[in-house]
């Protein structure tokens, strides 16, 4: 019997063999979202949520602003950035002169995290209303916990369980909470039956007080009897940078880029570790010469020719770049 191409016979063995090999591509990727190493999305998801482990929702920034005008302001008034970032006021307010309103941005995610004085523009009349401004930053949007932070507690939480109020457990709860990138926990700190944990946001900055409040009132309704619980942001560390450098080649912008991986680093590290950690003189100066410098001398960091130990809660943040 003829299986050529285009014959009866082909079409009809064919069509079964095409159905088998899907079958088996699609038995191949059962293998990879069956076990958390290798699992992805919403199977991740639903693999973590056995054990409790919960993906963390992405988050809204939110913050306050002045609103001057007279009239009644409705809950989900929309203001908005120069870059056309919206904001909405979270409650309805009755405006009669100036007036302080709480607002959130409309879309989750760090877009919504703007400095002060940027929500200025108001899309849509409302009536009675002249002006808004945001003298604060707005703060605490978030997006939603990536794959790998999510395997990263799943797989903390099944190889080393907390249990009974243990380092481990003190941990999970902290990391639990949305907006939280990294914690540290330091036991018995301040004597017996104390606890300390130092938390950053989901960019390693540093919390705000509504987030370190949020995870102090997680943990004190979960946590033993008995226990004496402090939560606290990680302090930044302000680097200034000087040093004289040899070459026009030298691209600064190029520098503080390379600087600031370099931090993020760092401040993994720091949050990560029980000992202090180092900032290397040495490695700042060998970004001078990967941002395009022949040489330099005179290299100081906060006008010291050393490096600098980083502390259990601080996080070194670029400050000014002189080139002398």
């Amino acid at each position: 019997m003829s299986k050529f191409e285009g014959t009866f016979e082909y079409d009809i063995f064919s069509s079964n063999a095409i159905e088998f090999m899907k079958t088996y591509v699609e038995l191949g990727e059962l293998y990879k979202v069956a076990f958390a190493d290798t699992s992805y999305g919403d199977f991740l998801t639903a693999r973590a949520k056995e054990a409790g482990i919960i993906r963390k929702e992405a988050t809204k920034a939110h913050g306050t602003a002045i609103v001057k005008g007279k009239g009644v302001l409705p809950k989900g008034s929309q203001f908005a950035t120069a870059d056309g970032v919206l904001f909405e006021t979270v409650q309805q307010y009755s405006v009669n002169g100036s007036l302080r309103v709480a607002i959130q941005a409309v879309e989750s995610g760090p877009a919504g995290n703007v400095g002060p004085n940027t929500i200025t523009s108001i899309p849509m009349s409302i009536p009675g209303i002249i002006s808004i401004s945001n003298d604060a930053n707005t703060t605490d949007g978030f997006n939603k916990e990536s794959d790998e932070a999510l395997r990263k507690r799943y797989l903390l939480h099944v190889r080393t369980p907390g249990t009974s109020g243990n380092k481990f457990h003190y941990y999970e709860w902290a990391m639990s909470v949305p907006g939280v990138g990294a914690a540290k926990v330091i036991p018995v700190w301040n004597g017996p039956g104390t606890v300390k944990i130092v938390i950053v946001n989901s960019e390693f900055k540093t919390a705000s007080n509504e987030l370190v409040g949020k995870v102090k009132n997680y943990i004190e309704s979960v946590r033993p009897m008995g226990a004496m619980v402090t939560v606290v942001s990680a302090t930044i560390k302000l680097i200034n940078i000087k040093a004289y450098i040899e070459g026009s080649q030298f691209d600064i912008a190029l520098f503080k880029r390379l600087v600031h991986t370099y931090f993020l680093e760092l401040e993994q590290a720091v949050i990560a570790n029980d000992s202090s950690v180092r900032l290397s003189l040495a490695k700042i100066g060998s970004l001078l010469l990967d941002a395009g410098a022949v040489d330099y001398r005179n290299l100081t960091l906060n006008d010291k020719n050393e490096s600098i130990a980083l502390e259990a809660d601080s996080l070194p943040t670029l400050g000014e770049v002189i080139q002398l």
